[in-house]
């Protein structure tokens, strides 16, 4: 059976940055490199939308009200299901600089091997100091992943409160290999592939802040979720 591909964008107040990202998604569609592109609008307060439907971008709200990528990773989903979408490729809103090739690489590593349910691309953060950028590259706002592995993630309820906000990341990197072994993220590496520039250090203070809160939070479940399973283990 032939892959579908949805490619999203969550934005969230980026009118002043996303235009590059958008033109990446329309050539994407363009090339056929993704079979749909849809601008996924976390309840923007600026112009984001406007900027969008000006370049010729399918906008949709995200179904919560609360902002979050892990929110409008549960709202892509939805989508997937309505297109019959397999694979679900993500890209951040504020990158400066992509190719159609890059989103085509980590969509082409979940194709050439059944075994990968999700590849990651690496990112260069300009606000990153070198010691942090493994981190970054954990954290990259560009993946792919399987949507029948997604929808069985969302089955487990841990994982469902793990995910909510910017926790998402961090979540699908520890839950999925969890599921199905160390080999089914792909972490693509720097050299073979060049990086995604992205300028988070654009976003405002509070979103930072935000940020923290939720990739702690997430840490914490992950954390219990640990021990739970070392309980388990220790009673078989």
């Amino acid at each position: 059976m032939k892959e579908k591909i949805l490619l999203i964008i969550p934005a969230f107040n980026e009118e002043f940055i996303i235009g590059k990202s958008l033109e990446v998604a329309l050539e994407c569609k363009r090339l056929g490199i993704v079979d749909d592109f849809i601008l996924l609008n976390d309840r923007s307060e600026d112009h984001t939308v406007e900027v969008a439907r000006k370049s010729g971008a399918i906008v949709k709200n995200s179904f919560f009200r609360r902002h979050g990528k892990g929110e409008c990773f549960l709202t892509a989903l939805a989508h997937c299901l309505k297109k019959r979408a397999t694979i679900l490729a993500m890209m951040d809103a504020d990158i400066t600089q992509a190719t159609p090739q890059q989103i085509m690489a980590m969509i082409g590593e979940l194709k050439a091997n059944p075994a990968v349910k999700m590849a990651v691309h690496p990112v260069n953060e300009g606000y990153l100091s070198q010691g942090e950028h493994d981190t970054g590259q954990k954290l990259s706002g560009a993946r792919a992943i399987q949507v029948g592995t997604a929808l069985r993630l969302l089955l487990d309820k841990d994982f469902a409160k793990a995910c909510m906000g910017f926790g998402l990341e961090v979540t699908l990197n520890w839950w999925i290999p969890q599921l199905y072994g160390k080999n089914s993220v792909v972490f693509m590496p720097e050299g073979r592939h060049e990086p995604i520039i992205m300028q988070k250090h654009l976003r405002r203070p509070e979103v930072f802040m935000r940020e923290n809160r939720d990739i702690s939070r997430a840490a914490v479940i992950i954390a219990q979720r640990r021990q739970k399973m070392a309980r388990t283990a220790s009673r078989a």
